[in-house]
């Protein structure tokens, strides 16, 4: 058996670390390829104005039909790399890597955790795969390797970013970014209710200082508004849509290994 653990965002420059859980097995072997993340969210304006699909993994244009699910980061995740479809390979770029790792099997089919150092240290968004001899499915799971952040608060009305260095916090100045405002809304069609996506894309730029302020209408006259920032932001003398470069969006998550156990000294104590 054997998982991947979700990965997030980590450091340009440094090896990308993949965590798994396993079990009855000495022998991981690993995946990763370049996938075109950028290129999936930029296509969420296309579901402005059409119906919700009552189930929330049906395709509209061959992208996820709910526009707040695919913000999400989670719902995204699941989405595109739901084993029965394999929606991920039309994402996929440039050729895969693959290498094998020996695990510690000490033979009492106990679940085992390591950290594993890949091959990945440039920018990019990547997909992963882990397969281990006997496992019906592989484990898969996406991750981010970036110098960038965005960072946000909520102002009454108002919404303000934070375009930073990620390693130093420094601003990332005269940057442009995107932000994508979402919200469902609920309609009545005869004796039925209909949901109906609300995708609009606002244009942003850091100023000197890294940051942006996005005005916002009264919640009230757009329920349920979600809000997520994109930046992509190409090296130097590089196109926007290069693979290396650097890409940030606010919901995702900063990689942090888990500890299998709570206590450093792996030492249960019970007090009385």
């Amino acid at each position: 058996e054997i998982q991947l653990h979700q990965i997030g965002a980590q450091l340009a420059g440094e090896k990308a670390r993949l965590q798994i859980s396993y079990r009855n097995t000495g022998k991981v072997t690993f995946t990763i390829q370049p996938i075109d993340l950028p290129g999936y969210i930029a296509r969420i304006p296309e579901l402005n104005g059409k119906t919700v699909p009552r189930h929330p993994k049906v395709d509209i244009n061959g992208i996820m039909g709910n526009a707040q699910n695919m913000i999400r980061r989670w719902q995204l995740s699941s989405y595109l790399l739901d084993q029965r479809f394999n929606r991920y390979r039309k994402w996929l770029k440039g050729a895969p890597k693959s290498w094998t790792v020996d695990v510690k099997n000490d033979g009492t089919m106990r679940p085992a955790q390591t950290v594993i150092d890949s091959p990945i240290h440039e920018g990019g968004t990547y997909f992963v795969e882990a397969q281990v001899a006997g496992a019906r499915l592989p484990s898969r799971s996406m991750f981010i390797v970036s110098s960038i952040a965005i960072l946000e608060k909520n102002i009454p009305n108002k919404r303000l970013y934070y375009l930073a260095d990620a390693i130093s916090g420094a601003p990332v100045n005269n940057a442009p970014f995107s932000i994508y405002e979402v919200w469902v809304e609920s309609r009545r069609a005869g004796n039925k209710w209909q949901q109906i996506n609300h995708v609009v894309k606002h244009e942003a730029k850091s100023d000197k200082a890294g940051l942006f302020e996005l005005s916002l209408p009264p919640i009230r006259q757009r329920r349920s508004r979600n809000l997520f920032a994109v930046a992509h932001i190409p090296e130097a003398g590089q196109p926007v849509d290069a693979p290396k470069a650097r890409f940030a969006y606010t919901d995702m998550g900063y990689w942090s290994p888990q500890n299998p156990t709570w206590r450093r000294d792996n030492n249960a104590r019970i007090f009385t």
